[in-house]
């Protein structure tokens, strides 16, 4: 039978509810800092804030995301008491390698697109098929100067920015305040926080599943850099290196073809071929990647392991002291709303 010590649950309340309310001061003040600037960026330039992928738009979000909100939010995150995670050398997973890093990449193929898969089908149930994914709004169009320059800015924010401060919010802020009370409750919260902040059942289920490797990944070394590498590399896959390919291939010829007639099919299908044949060779590629992180997650599931923390929490405490304080609550209420209203309303809209 194992062993849980006695707990202050009280304590743990508060380490909890610290967190939601850091996160929700996150999403208060992007929203207002967002709201000001582009009402002076409006006033300096009329129209600059009209296109929502542009390359300035994006500079002005990313500004009032990770120059406001984000800096508040670990003003708050600073006020609860922390505990990183120190493993020892000799832990398994403690210094992963090349080869385990790339083993743990892999695992997250057939998470990403299967949660892909199932955050397209609850947005089409719940909308019923009215509600549109808002990234394909920032995807735009890399074909000349200014539609490169979008694309651009959109990869770097993707790519650097996004992964270094999320990692830091959602792994390192959160993991060292709550590891303390038990390392599954902190990976699981970690998940569930990451994915419910994105606010958009397209990304819903991919995020938790990314969010439960990255947690582990990072209560295992105590290093964020490892987390801030696979992030960075699952939103070059998915945000950049696809949509580039299919934004920069001639498929043109395919439009408004008249399928029944078949010598104009023929040749709308042969000025589309190389085209066409990148697509499959890349769709198949992440096909055979997907299959492979899923051979590999099931194979090695029981590589992953966690250790009893100092306070764990036994199990009948731990939904209770996560959500049983206002910070938590009015999180996961406001954030879950949105995520799951929007597409709801669609559907009436």
């Amino acid at each position: 039978m194992r062993f849980f010590p006695a707990v202050n649950l009280r304590d743990a309340r508060k380490a909890f509810n610290r967190v939601g309310w850091a996160l929700f001061v996150f999403l208060v003040a992007t929203g207002v800092a967002a709201r000001i600037i582009g009402i002076i960026a409006r006033q300096i330039s009329p129209g600059i804030t009209g296109n929502s992928g542009s390359a300035v738009s994006l500079i002005l979000a990313s500004l009032a995301q990770y120059g406001v909100g984000v800096p508040l939010c670990l003003l708050f995150f600073r006020l609860a008491p922390q505990y990183p995670p120190q493993p020892r050398p000799d832990e398994p997973d403690a210094r992963p390698g090349i080869k385990r890093w790339l083993t743990l990449f892999l695992m997250g193929f057939p998470i990403m697109y299967g949660g892909s898969i199932i955050g397209q089908l609850v947005s089409n149930l719940l909308s019923m098929g009215k509600y549109s994914n808002v990234l394909d709004d920032l995807s735009g169009d890399a074909g000349g100067t200014t539609g490169m320059v979008d694309f651009t800015v959109q990869s770097i924010v993707v790519v650097i920015f996004a992964p270094c401060f999320e990692e830091l919010v959602f792994r390192k802020m959160l993991i060292d305040r709550l590891r303390i009370y038990g390392e599954k409750i902190a990976i699981f919260t970690s998940a569930l926080l990451f994915c419910l902040m994105h606010t958009n059942t397209y990304q819903t289920f991919y995020t938790f599943g990314w969010g439960l490797i990255w947690a582990y990944i990072y209560t295992r070394t105590g290093r964020l850099r490892y987390d801030i590498a696979l992030h960075s590399s699952a939103n070059l896959v998915g945000g950049v290196i696809g949509p580039l390919i299919m934004m920069n291939l001639d498929t043109s010829a395919l439009d408004n073809v008249d399928w029944n007639d078949s010598q104009a099919a023929v040749e709308a299908l042969a000025r589309s071929g190389p085209a066409l044949a990148v697509i499959g060779v890349y769709f198949l590629a992440m096909i055979g990647l997907a299959i492979t992180g899923l051979v590999l997650l099931i194979s090695k599931r029981k590589e992953f392991f966690v250790k009893q923390s100092e306070l764990e929490l036994a199990p009948r405490n731990r939904v209770r002291v996560m959500l049983g304080n206002p910070g938590m609550i009015v999180f996961v209420t406001l954030t879950t709303l949105a995520t799951f209203g929007a597409p709801i309303i669609a559907a009436f809209s």
